[in-house]
């Protein structure tokens, strides 16, 4: 049982603390995550329900509404511990076998065992399983983490138009329903919409800006579209904002860079290739990000090309620990470069790696 206030004092906040415990797999659908908070202003509410705490207390409270709440919510998690462990040691066969047989005794979780059972069958590709499942909910009543569900099991059987129009009715009847604005856009991409995708995500970020992932998300998006300043607005906001979020990461203060020395503001590039070493001490991917933003931002052929050159060894220092990230963000470098045999070389083993 966790208990988490959101205001933390310096530092992370609350929904930062869910966030990276979320994003690092140190806890399960058997552990109770309470969010404790006396703010109620719409930037903590939708930063906090996107990573979904098991429920929420308002201060003041009193130690029977604590009582309530926790004894409510063992009773609910108590059917899970077995579940979670079988998860846990990637044996889903058992998993399932555990959600069936609770399922056949009329389980009060009836739901959560549902949702993991579709998760699950997502996360073994068995997708038109998880659209089965989803269906046979949605059948009986609406409810949005299933139809989301419904949305992914679509897209990853590369059924964009039908995945697209599931998720645009998602946002028409939940405009707070977050995960609706980063697959809808994820869809409209590979239906070559750029710019509404741009759209759905500049809509997202405006009602849940806290969100870094998604402010990343747009800039790269805006970028590809020729819309800089909308990438720069973006990547300011994921800096600020993501200050101390586990999505902090060296390749935004890189490419905030890279469109600061397009726009002519050269000091302002360099400033930001300095914070990257200032704010990621003694981080092997910082020391190669600061290497790839000076040879894409210096105007100096010498320069340029030994940043190049020390880019390329930390990239053959990292190896197999090299991110998808690392990859794409080196090719990029390699044809600014000019090399473009080398920018392919590397997306094709990042590709065959991932």
């Amino acid at each position: 049982v966790i208990l988490c206030d959101y205001n933390l004092g310096e530092g992370r906040d609350g929904q930062q603390v869910l966030e990276e415990i979320r994003h690092r797999k140190l806890i399960g659908v058997g552990t109770i995550f309470i969010m404790v908070t006396a703010e109620n202003t719409r930037v903590m509410v939708m930063g906090a329900v996107e990573y979904e705490p098991d429920s929420y207390l308002s201060k003041p409270f009193t130690k029977d509404l604590l009582g309530q709440r926790l004894s409510n919510l063992l009773k609910k998690k108590a059917d899970l511990v077995e579940i979670e462990q079988a998860i846990d040691d990637y044996d889903f066969d058992l998993a399932n076998q555990l959600i069936d047989a609770k399922l056949a005794q009329n389980s009060k979780n009836h739901n959560i065992l549902v949702r993991l059972k579709a998760e699950l069958a997502i996360q073994e590709r068995n997708y038109n399983e998880a659209a089965k499942i989803y269906q046979n909910i949605l059948e009986n009543r609406e409810i949005v983490w299933a139809k989301l569900g419904l949305g992914k099991s679509q897209f990853y059987q590369e059924n964009y138009a039908e995945a697209k129009k599931i998720f645009s009715e998602l946002i028409r009847d939940n405009e707070r329903f977050m995960a609706a604005y980063d697959w809808l856009a994820k869809t409209q991409q590979m239906l070559d919409e750029l710019e509404d995708a741009q759209d759905v995500l500049r809509k997202g970020v405006v009602l849940s800006a806290k969100a870094i992932p998604r402010q990343k998300a747009l800039a790269e998006l805006a970028l590809k579209n020729g819309d800089e300043k909308t990438a720069e607005k973006a990547l300011g906001q994921a800096i600020t904002l993501g200050k101390h979020s586990i999505y902090k990461h060296p390749s935004i203060y890189s490419n905030i860079a890279q469109i600061k020395a397009k726009k002519g503001l050269q000091d302002d590039a360099e400033r930001y290739v300095r914070a990257i070493a200032k704010n990621f001490k003694d981080n092997p991917e910082a020391e190669l990000y600061t290497a790839i933003s000076n040879s894409m931002i210096l105007q100096d052929d010498e320069a340029v090309k030994q940043n190049m050159q020390k880019a390329a060894d930390l990239f053959q220092d990292l190896g197999g620990k090299a991110s998808p990230q690392i990859a794409v963000d080196m090719a990029k470098a390699y044809t600014h470069a000019g090399d473009g045999e080398k920018a392919k070389s590397i997306l094709h083993q990042a590709a065959s790696n991932n």
